[in-house]
């Protein structure tokens, strides 16, 4: 997997072989062939594998910080885990020279639409512990938040590194933005129930991965 991540970041999907995967990996080819018949099973296996480490990460951040069960720290957090993980980002972001053909073969779209319904359950659940105000449609927020992380990743990959904010000042700004729109207006946010709410939400991410990563 770590020899197969190296190739796909350095030399993108369509030109990294099953050959070279072996070779970087220093085995055999007929002891990788027995593990994944073709390159797609590789890849679809490290798809796998990045999305479980960018969810045990992203959580991991979130409960190492006092302020992390809200929204805005989720979002923080998010970004940063995914600013973080090459693949991940790469992924999101679309890289085709990166990813190519890969976007085809994982049903990179359906992956999307599935993150975006947990995403959405994830708000609703925060809205019934008193974490985010109940009259926003947790569709839409979802929607908005996802479009929000991929326009950061994307508009720095566009922009020169002069003309681009440091990583800590977007976050600052984004995360008052979310925290002063979503947060009930009596002012009091229940941060441990979110928490609890957000384990919950890892462990359908868990659960989910283990399914995809079994058909």
């Amino acid at each position: 997997m770590d020899a197969a991540r190296r190739l796909l970041l350095h030399y993108g999907y369509d030109k990294t072989t099953q050959a070279d995967i072996a070779d970087e990996a220093g085995i055999a080819k007929s002891t990788l062939y027995r593990r994944w018949k073709k390159k797609d099973d590789v890849m679809m296996a490290l798809l796998w594998r990045e999305s479980r480490l960018y969810t045990e990460d992203w959580l991991a951040r979130i409960e190492a910080d006092p302020h992390g069960g809200n929204m805005a720290g989720l979002f923080k957090h998010a970004l940063l885990a995914l600013h973080d993980n090459a693949f991940m980002h790469a992924l999101l972001t679309r890289e085709r020279h990166l990813v190519g053909r890969m976007l085809h073969i994982a049903n990179i779209n359906g992956l999307y639409q599935q993150r975006a319904q947990l995403i959405a359950g994830l708000i609703r659940r925060m809205q019934e512990v008193g974490a985010v105000r109940k009259d926003i449609s947790a569709e839409t927020m979802a929607f908005v938040m996802n479009g929000m992380q991929y326009g950061i990743l994307s508009l720095a990959e566009m922009t020169d590194d002069a003309q681009t904010p440091d990583m800590e000042s977007m976050l600052h700004i984004m995360s008052e933005m979310i925290d002063r729109f979503l947060s009930p207006p009596d002012g009091e946010s229940n941060s441990e129930g979110a928490k609890a709410v957000i384990r919950e939400y890892a462990q359908q991410v868990r659960f989910l991965l283990d399914q995809l990563a079994r058909t």
